[in-house]
């Protein structure tokens, strides 16, 4: 029986390339909310928890998102997505993250922009990973 090579499968199917690029952005995504964190800690110990609990909730929306998404191919190149409950289950975590943060220091408010700042670190990471291929296997000559 001859074996499929990893290029095969995932050329037919796509998902290596999902996965590859997930793993790649929940590295980044924790390697960056740990130093971020760090650096909030001269603002204030609020302003460091604000952005591990934003960095945290975005990473779970992002993995809900990754694992749970559907499309429905229509006619030409039309392209229907499917929200599911996982969606609405992603949104309370990010509400949860904001209001803790918030909780955290209601007078001065850093654990809330902490938590905001945690929030946007996924959406960054997406971002240069999807411009960069940074997760793209290269070509071999």
């Amino acid at each position: 029986m001859p074996e499929l090579q990893e290029d095969q499968t995932e050329t037919a199917y796509g998902w290596g390339v999902v996965t590859r690029f997930r793993r790649v952005v929940l590295l980044l995504s924790l390697a960056l909310t740990v130093i971020l964190a760090a650096l909030a800690l001269s603002f204030g110990k609020s302003a460091a928890q604000g952005v591990m609990l934003g960095g945290t909730a975005a990473l779970l929306g992002f993995e809900i998102s990754v694992r749970t998404f559907r499309l429905e191919k229509r006619s030409g190149d039309q392209v229907k997505f499917w929200p599911s409950i996982w969606w609405v289950i992603r949104f309370f975590a990010y509400l949860a993250a904001l209001l803790k943060g918030y909780s955290l220091d209601t007078m001065q408010y850093r654990g809330l922009f902490g938590a905001l700042a945690g929030l946007l670190i996924v959406r960054v990471i997406v971002m240069v990973v999807g411009v960069t291929g940074i997760d793209l296997k290269k070509a071999s000559d």
